[in-house]
């Protein structure tokens, strides 16, 4: 390598290839920079301690090993880096290179939480809300929800959003709910891309706007949220906010019924009950129906035999 690039440069190198930043360095460069970073960690580099940890982790240069990756963690979270202390706590939360430990997780988001780690703001709402390793309090977890969105985190946001929707540790407030599934959507949240979604297309809390239901489904379907995939595939169908495409309209619902959605399997069965862009099959119906019943989808299971009327839709 040449001599200008400084171990701490080769540090920071190494940390922008691991967080995907196109960064124009040979192999041997690679190579080199990784060294540095494993003897910048060995001679107590924090923050080289925690991106080694995230390598092991992830399998990133070297070979996936969650030990390890645990115990640089500890050494960096030790010296007080709050990304380490983070990833500690998420070890111990998971079990994964240590063995699970909901009080000790706490411990080390609480580490992290002491210098605005938003990730562990996070994660200690999810803690209180499910009473792991704390006694269950919603209104502690919307608390952190709160602190971690002012943040900008989107998960964070995306949660708050639902915990005004059903008055959940706070007053319910449909519209403070709204406004934040906006915040997590622009923030490429895919779950609050939904909900927004769904807000657009039933249109409560906010106009009637089958096009601006398609645009958030189709951001949160493309990176798997099943349900989005389902609504995506019903506009197509009835041509709601796009021109209408059976095809597309078919295949999405497939993808989210092939995924696990009860409410696509409910709407195949309802098209092949009805022949509706498909051919008419009672049995394939009655089947698709027992599979939505056998997902939780109420609406799959309103007759004894599991085989609802077929004139029945769902919004």
């Amino acid at each position: 390598m040449p001599q200008f690039f400084t171990r701490s440069s080769q540090v920071l190198m190494l940390i922008l290839l691991s967080v995907g930043l196109a960064v124009p360095v040979s192999a041997d460069e690679v190579v080199n920079a990784h060294e540095a970073l494993v003897a910048a960690a060995e001679a107590g580099n924090a923050d080289a301690q925690w991106q080694l940890g995230t390598n092991y982790e992830i399998g990133k240069g070297v070979e996936a090993d969650a030990t390890l990756a645990a115990e640089w963690y500890r050494k960096a979270a030790e010296q007080g880096n709050s990304e380490a202390q983070f990833s500690l706590g998420n070890c111990y939360e998971n079990g994964m290179g240590v063995p699970l430990d909901y009080e000790e997780a706490v411990k080390w988001y609480r580490a992290a939480v002491k210098q605005e780690n938003a990730d562990a703001m996070c994660a200690l709402g999810l803690f209180y809300e499910n009473g792991r390793g704390v006694e269950a309090n919603d209104v502690t977890a919307a608390k952190w929800y709160a602190k971690a969105a002012a943040k900008g985190h989107p998960n964070a946001t995306a949660i708050l959003a639902s915990c005004y929707m059903n008055g959940q540790g706070v007053e319910r407030d449909e519209q403070k709910a709204v406004r934040l599934f906006k915040k997590a959507a622009q923030l490429d949240q895919p779950e609050a891309q939904y909900m927004l979604g769904l807000v657009y297309e039933r249109g409560q809390y906010e106009k009637q706007d089958f096009s601006a239901a398609f645009r958030w489904y189709q951001m949160a379907a493309r990176v798997g949220i099943v349900g989005a995939q389902t609504r995506l595939g019903l506009l197509y169908l009835n041509g709601l906010g796009i021109s209408q495409n059976i095809d597309k309209g078919l295949r999405w619902l497939k993808l989210a019924a092939e995924s696990g959605d009860g409410e696509a399997y409910y709407q195949l069965g309802l098209l092949c009950a009805k022949g509706r862009f498909v051919e008419h099959d009672s049995d394939k119906a009655h089947k698709f129906f027992e599979l939505a019943c056998e997902l939780d989808f109420d609406k799959a299971c309103s007759k004894p035999d599991g085989h609802p009327e077929p004139d029945e839709q769902s919004n």
